[in-house]
């Protein structure tokens, strides 16, 4: 999820996001403390049973199988994400060269979120107007 400094922001977020093949992304909300888009494709995602009630439905080998699969999808989805980010700095700076604006993003993990918060309520950067919360994965 990234948080943005208004809609403007979050389409050329989205742009990035779908240039870049997350082709899912799309805005999750938007407030007077910003808008949220969500960068996300279901492209990659691999859904296998494997067992029911207890009992493996398939062999040793399949199952190796699987997991050399998915950790293939996880290194190409590495890739597309470093993509990612250099298209949206690309398409950041762009902006930055033609526009007057200020605008912002934040894309934090979520096991670092509370550090990071910490850190802009010291420097006097989120107030009542601008907070962080947690966003569900939906």
């Amino acid at each position: 999820h990234v948080l943005c400094e208004d809609m403007d922001v979050a389409t050329l977020v989205l742009r990035a996001a779908h240039e870049t093949g997350f082709k899912e992304s799309g805005i999750m909300s938007a407030s007077s403390s910003g808008t949220i888009a969500a960068v996300r494709t279901t492209a990659m995602r691999l859904e296998v049973p494997i067992a029911a009630d207890h009992q493996l439905l398939v062999s040793r080998d399949f199952i190796d199988f699987i997991v050399s699969q998915c950790n293939s999808r996880f290194r190409a989805n590495a890739l597309r994400t470093q993509v990612f980010f250099r298209a949206l700095r690309r398409t950041m700076a762009l902006r930055d060269l033609t526009s007057e604006s200020t605008g912002w993003v934040v894309v934090v993990k979520p096991e670092q979120a509370k550090t990071i918060k910490v850190a802009l309520e010291s420097a006097q950067w989120l107030d009542l107007a601008f907070r962080m919360a947690p966003v569900e994965d939906g």
